[in-house]
This record gives C-alpha cells, sequence and structure tokens, in this order.
C-alpha cells in the first residue's frame, strides 16, 4: 500500500494522473471525499493498495461536509439562521435560540388591497394599515393540513367602532347572507348574549365599542365541504371606559371555498396592524 499525490484531470468520470505520470490512471478511483466538490487541477492524496486507486483527500484540507459525507463545515451566523435559506452552513444552538426569539411568522399574502388609506407588508407577514376603510388580504388560506388559521389584529384607533370581517375567493368579497354567529360579552359583572342569523359579514363584538385588539380562530375556510362547519372563534376586548371581553363564534355550512379575508370598521376608518398565522 503507498499514498501518493495525484492531479485531477477530469471530474466525471474522475481521473486522477499521479506525480510522476504523464497520463491519467484510466480507472475511476474511490473516494472518501465528494467527487462533485472535486475540480480539474485539484491536488489529491491517493492510497494505492495492489491495482485500486482511492482518493483520501484533497489538498488544503478535508472535503465539504454533505448529507453523505463528514467533512468540514462552516457555521451559519445568527442572521443566515434566521433566513432560512443557505444549505451549506451548520446552525448552532445560538442560532436557534435567535429563530425561536422572533415573533410567530405569519403567512404573506400574494397581495393586500384597501378601500381607503395605506398598507404595507413585512417579510414575516405582519399588515400594517393606516386610515383605511377597509384591508382585503389575498391568498393567505391554502386548504391544506388542518387548515386553521389564527388572525392577530391590533387596532390603534380613538373611536368606538367593531371590526367586522367578510371572506373572499379569487379577490372578491361574498358578500351575501351565509354568516350566522353568537355572542357573549362581559362587561364588568354583567354577562349577556345574542344570537345573529343570515348576515352579510359578520361584527366581531357588541355594541359601540372601542376594540382595540383581538384573536380570531377561523377554521376550514378553504376546505369545500358542505357538512363540515366553516366557523372562527373571535376574543376581543374594548379600550374605552367601559372594559369587557367580548366571545364571538361564527359559523355557516357551505361548500364555498375562501383564500382570504377583509377586515374593516363598523364605522370610519381603523389603523393597526393583522396577521394570518397558519396554525395548522
Amino acid at each position: 500500500m503507498a499514498n501518493v499525490w495525484g492531479t485531477v484531470t477530469a471530474v466525471s468520470p474522475l481521473r486522477i494522473r499521479l506525480n510522476g505520470e504523464t497520463t491519467a490512471i484510466p480507472v475511476t478511483p474511490d473516494s472518501l471525499i465528494d467527487p462533485a466538490t472535486l475540480v480539474v487541477s485539484d491536488r489529491v492524496r491517493v492510497e494505492l493498495t495492489g491495482n485500486l486507486p482511492v482518493v483520501r483527500g484533497r489538498s488544503g484540507g478535508l472535503n465539504p461536509a454533505s448529507t453523505a459525507l463528514r467533512g468540514t463545515v462552516e457555521l451559519a451566523t445568527d442572521a443566515e439562521t434566521i433566513t432560512g435559506a443557505d444549505a451549506g452552513r451548520a446552525v448552532t444552538p445560538a442560532g436557534l435560540a435567535a429563530v425561536r426569539a422572533l415573533p410567530v411568522r405569519g403567512v404573506v399574502p400574494s397581495s393586500v388591497v384597501v378601500g381607503s388609506g395605506s398598507a404595507s407588508v413585512a417579510s414575516d407577514g405582519t399588515i400594517t394599515f393606516t386610515g383605511v376603510s377597509s384591508v382585503s388580504l389575498n391568498d393567505v388560506f391554502d386548504g391544506l393540513g388542518g387548515d386553521v388559521y389564527r388572525v392577530v389584529l391590533n387596532i390603534a384607533t380613538g373611536t368606538d367602532m367593531r371590526p367586522g370581517l367578510r371572506y373572499r375567493a379569487s379577490g372578491t368579497d361574498n358578500s351575501s347572507s351565509i354568516y350566522d354567529s353568537q355572542v357573549m360579552y362581559a362587561i364588568g359583572t354583567s354577562v349577556s348574549a345574542t344570537t345573529n342569523g343570515s348576515q352579510t359579514s359578520h361584527i366581531m363584538g357588541i355594541g359601540a365599542r372601542d376594540y382595540s385588539s383581538g384573536t380570531l380562530d377561523i377554521m376550514s375556510p378553504a376546505l369545500a365541504d358542505n357538512t363540515a362547519i366553516k366557523s372562527e372563534i373571535w376574543q376581543g376586548d374594548w379600550g374605552n371606559a367601559n372594559t369587557g371581553i367580548a366571545i364571538r363564534t361564527g359559523f355557516f355550512r357551505s361548500a364555498l371555498v375562501f383564500d382570504g379575508i377583509t377586515i374593516f370598521p363598523s364605522t370610519g376608518t381603523m389603523t393597526g396592524t393583522m396577521k394570518v398565522v397558519k396554525v395548522s
């Protein structure tokens, strides 16, 4: 057995010319490094056992690590770990901690349409809107997996209003009388409930209140099955002097498929943020 240096003369198939020779070995050697990482003119260490050549390494160090072979690897920075696009660097515990410290990433809509005012979308799916009479998100429900979503809504408004919702498909709101809902709300020690059927939209709240924040859990908006109840649960509070909480359950039986949602104020305009997070 002998170990000698050689030069790569071709990579497909792999050919090695040993030191002192004028032509390459006329067989494809076995290799302990990934041949795809070699280029012509690379210097490699070759082990000769009888007539069987084996490439054991490259000049300058081990071969780059891959999913199939051990080798050298560069550690990813926190920023590279957060981006999540690099397949050639290794993630560290510190990088994972940086990812876990981020807010939950939301679904990025294909487009955002406002009735008035303005809106922008961040890379994490947060929609920031200012002075809008409505804000519509397209292509946020994909109908895959368990098809459960949470809409996180934070409205910074100084007027008494209640946010409402309509589902949409292919960029158009459904304003038919398909929305039924039941509401329970509490103000201080008083608890009340109401039922609303066959509405053209859902109003997520009760009375004339300044609803500043809330979450909307939506089940099966993109499920084409009229035997399943498409539903959502809204939990929100209001920020004026009459503090309290409202819980609304909306539901309807329909084979309609929705891919988007519109949020609008019951009066005036609204300013704030929202994000759609796919739960399952």
